[in-house]
């Protein structure tokens, strides 16, 4: 990766952010928009555009009703593909499967992000009510729309990190990219998380559940 392709990816990531918390609007944050530029930043536009798409069927799982907060779709799309384009993941079948299902399971924390960055731009609004600050609308808007900026720069590339240690360690301990049996393993884990989310608990707690059940199935074999 070369500094203006790493450049561009944290412009990205922080735009994506800003335009899927609604600071723009303009459909930047689909992840098949997003999987699209990395995919023409790498030169590696099909398999990236692939990845988008199933994101997107992903994203249509969960339509944001009121206060609900849908998973992260745009980090998905955003890290796996990037993942893929950078060569941290090889195109066949299983090592994307594998790629694809880690990216899904970090959407759970990278959601959680998604909620305290909105629950803080409530505080400010809260504050300046308290306050009495009709003057202060500019500056609230411009507060939130760098702490949106910076949690997509700061949260998405941190994740897609994480999930890149996790890829190059399960390579290392099997020295080969990635047997069937672990992207089953995977899968499950993945179809899984979507009952789990039924739950009504704390999301934590699905997020634990989920950890539990991996290490648990890793051991077992």
């Amino acid at each position: 990766m070369t500094a203006v392709q790493a450049a561009g990816m944290i412009l990205l990531s922080g735009l994506a952010s800003l335009d899927r918390l609604a600071g723009m609007n303009v459909m930047l944050s689909r992840p098949f928009v997003v999987a699209g530029i990395v995919g023409y930043t790498f030169d590696n536009l099909g398999i990236c555009l692939f990845i988008g798409i199933l994101f997107e069927f992903m994203g249509m799982l969960e339509v944001p009703v009121g206060t609900t907060v849908a998973n992260d779709d745009t980090f998905g799309g955003y890290a796996a593909s990037l993942l893929v384009a950078t060569g941290a993941a090889s195109h066949n079948a299983v090592s994307l499967l594998f790629c694809v299902c880690a990216t899904v399971i970090m959407m759970y924390p990278v959601t959680l992000s998604d909620k305290y960055c909105r629950s803080f731009n409530r505080w400010l609004i809260d504050q300046s009510i308290k306050n009495n600050r009709s003057d202060f609308e500019s500056r609230l808007i411009s507060y939130g729309l760098i702490v949106s900026f910076l949690r997509g720069v700061v949260v998405y590339n941190a994740a897609a990190a994480v999930i890149w240690c996790f890829l190059y360690l399960v390579d290392k301990m099997h020295n080969t990219s990635y047997p069937p049996y672990m992207s089953l393993i995977l899968l499950a884990i993945f179809m899984g998380g979507y009952l789990v989310r039924f739950f009504s608990v704390n999301t934590l707690f699905k997020v634990g559940l989920l950890a539990g059940g991996m290490v648990f199935g890793w051991l077992a074999l």
